[in-house]
């Protein structure tokens, strides 16, 4: 590995590590999501989308809405992800 891929490895995880920070800063639920959030596998193309069903499953959709990846979330880490969302109340 070269010394810039190093050193882009390292700005990355510190990223990841700095914004799981703010999220912990907020609540232990948010540092949970951001921990389950970074390890969901996005589609391979990165076309794809993230969906929370009415079932609790966070899921990780290809470009024609195939499953690539899924978890479920407790209530605690549903309310948590949508806290990240605007809100609209209509």
């Amino acid at each position: 590995m070269s010394s810039t891929q190093c050193d882009a490895q390292v700005q990355a995880q510190d990223s990841d590590t700095g914004r799981r920070a703010q999220w912990a800063a907020i609540s232990k639920h948010q540092a949970e999501l951001s921990d389950i959030w970074g390890n969901l596998e996005p589609h391979p193309s990165f076309n794809g989308a993230f969906s929370l069903g009415k079932d609790g499953i966070l899921r990780s959709l290809g470009p024609d809405r195939d499953v690539h990846d899924a978890v479920p979330l407790s209530p605690h880490l549903i309310k948590a992800l949508l806290d990240r969302l605007p809100f609209h109340p209509s």
